[in-house]
């Protein structure tokens, strides 16, 4: 269980690591002051709640940079449905909070006691063990020619999107699949199966033979040409490589 704590007040934070190390086992617990640790915290690690801070400034009355950070991690397919929670003094914005960012609770600050705040991070965590665990597909199933037959996942090298319609490149062919778009594929498998190294096409790293950097190339086993490397996508690409390269 992987929570991270997003709070410029280490009091604050301190407290909430040792109330939530004293009540829930196997929690590992990231403190972040600002945006920045966050996100590098959030590129290495999968999150499973959140515990937010609105308010990261507070020398500007008018900040919300919690919240700005809360809508960004709704953007990653992901994080839609993980679990956050507002730690805030701010009473008031709890139902847009709810119904814009869709949190999941909020902790009203001072913390007192604790008791409340544990109480609600224990049901947070309760509510996420009780999930059903979404069954990751090993096979698409994809209709070319007429035929209906299932793909397996291990045999794609790579997934290219032109002109909107998704190619598959396998060891001996390529070929189209209309009927399934390549974000619908990237649902369905393991997050970790494709990499993204430009907007519109996805590879299996398994079948990398050699990447170079500074010409922004990746060279794929059973593929004539090379793929590149975007440029906004050239940091991301990298942690993801080195993560799934363990």
């Amino acid at each position: 269980m992987n929570i991270l704590i997003l709070e410029d007040n280490a009091h604050v934070s301190d407290r909430l690591k040792n109330l939530i190390e004293k009540n829930v086992n196997n929690a590992e617990v990231f403190l972040c002051s600002n945006v920045d640790e966050a996100w590098l915290k959030i590129n290495k690690y999968r999150i499973d709640l959140f515990l937010l801070d609105i308010i990261l400034d507070g020398k500007n009355k008018n900040d919300s940079s919690g919240i700005l950070f809360a809508q960004s991690v709704r953007e990653i397919a992901k994080y839609k449905m993980t679990p956050i929670i507002f730690v805030t003094s701010l009473i008031g914005w709890e139902a847009d909070l709810l119904k814009t960012i869709h949190c999941y609770d909020y902790i009203e600050k001072p913390l007192g006691d604790g008791k409340i705040a544990i109480s609600k991070i224990l049901n947070a965590i309760e509510a996420i063990q009780s999930r059903p665990i979404p069954k990751r597909v090993e096979y698409i199933p994809l209709h070319y020619d007429g035929i209906g037959y299932m793909l397996a996942v291990k045999d794609i090298i790579c997934i290219e999107n032109k002109k909107g319609v998704p190619y598959v490149y396998l060891k001996d062919e390529k070929i189209e699949i209309p009927r399934i778009s390549l974000k619908k594929v990237l649902e369905l498998v393991d997050e970790d199966t494709f990499l993204i190294p430009m907007h519109g096409i996805a590879i299996n790293p398994v079948f990398i033979s050699k990447i170079n950097f500074s010409e922004k190339e990746i060279f794929m086993h059973k593929m004539c040409h090379s793929i590149r490397i975007g440029e906004r996508k050239m940091k991301k690409f990298k942690e993801d490589y080195k993560r799934w390269r363990g």
